[in-house]
C-alpha cells in the first residue's frame, strides 16, 4: 500500500479515532505529520479545523483536528502499522475537507513551525 493525499484510517485502539497522514504529495520525501479527529469540546484547544457528518461520512457529530496532538512519523512505518493491523483504512476524505484540515493545520497555534513544514500548500 501507498499512502495518497486524503487517505483517512481508524485507529483500532481505544478510543478508535479516526487518523489523517499529512505530508506533500510533491516531495519525494517519507516524512509525514499523524493527526486525529477528536470530539469537539469547550475545553479543547484545538479550534482550527472543525468537521461535521456533512464534510466526511465517516463523522457521526462535530469533531476537530487535533493538532496538538499530532506527530512526525515516517510513511513506511505507519503503512507498516497499517499492514499489522493497528490501523484499517476508511473512505477517502473529500477533497474539499482534505484541504480543509491542511488550512486549518498552517492557521492551527498548536502545530510547529517544524510541523507546518511536513504540510503541502494550502
Amino acid at each position: 500500500m501507498e499512502l495518497a493525499p486524503g487517505m483517512a484510517f481508524r485507529c483500532m485502539e481505544h478510543p478508535r479515532h479516526i487518523h489523517v497522514p499529512l505530508f506533500d504529495p510533491s516531495r519525494d520525501s517519507d516524512d509525514m505529520l499523524l493527526v486525529n479527529f477528536t470530539t469537539l469540546r469547550e475545553s479543547c484547544v484545538d479550534d482550527a479545523c472543525t468537521l461535521t457528518p456533512d464534510d466526511y461520512d465517516e463523522l457521526t457529530h462535530t469533531t476537530t483536528v487535533a493538532y496538538s496532538r499530532s506527530i512526525i512519523g515516517k510513511k513506511t512505518s505507519f503503512v507498516r502499522a497499517v499492514e499489522a493491523g493497528h490501523f484499517i483504512l476508511l473512505n477517502d476524505l473529500p477533497e474539499d475537507t482534505w484541504r480543509k484540515i491542511i488550512v486549518g493545520g498552517h492557521q492551527s497555534e498548536e502545530l510547529s513551525d517544524m510541523k507546518k513544514r511536513l504540510l503541502p500548500s494550502p
